[in-house]
């Protein structure tokens, strides 16, 4: 089993929590350095970079969260905030966000 697929399965546990319209997006990047001066190396280096980004819509208004934590419990507080967020601020909207109902799920995950 791949590193992603596992992050996609806790994802997918974590979206079964929620009863909001959420989305999370899983992003992966990898660099790699080599250089190379007069025949010496003269630099290497190697980083990683990974997390999920969280948007969900509650009482008509966006909140956003992201994590480098992609546990299931660092994925569940990210959730938490970005439903925190939203409803503190649907207090202070007007215009409330209405997403027409579609037979699809109004979840998703995004590699």
């Amino acid at each position: 089993m791949s590193p992603s697929t596992t992050v996609q399965e806790r994802m997918r546990r974590v979206l079964g929590k929620t009863s909001h319209w959420t989305e999370m997006r899983f992003h992966k990047k990898s660099s790699h350095i080599l250089g190379v001066l007069k025949g010496e190396v003269s630099e290497m280096s190697s980083k990683h970079y990974e997390g999920v980004g969280l948007r969900c819509l509650v009482s008509g208004t966006w909140g956003f969260a992201s994590t480098g934590d992609t546990s299931e419990d660092g994925l569940l507080r990210a959730l938490k905030k970005a439903e925190d967020m939203a409803q503190e601020l649907a207090s202070r909207k007007k215009n409330k966000i209405d997403i027409a109902k579609t037979k699809t799920s109004p979840k998703g995950i995004s590699f």
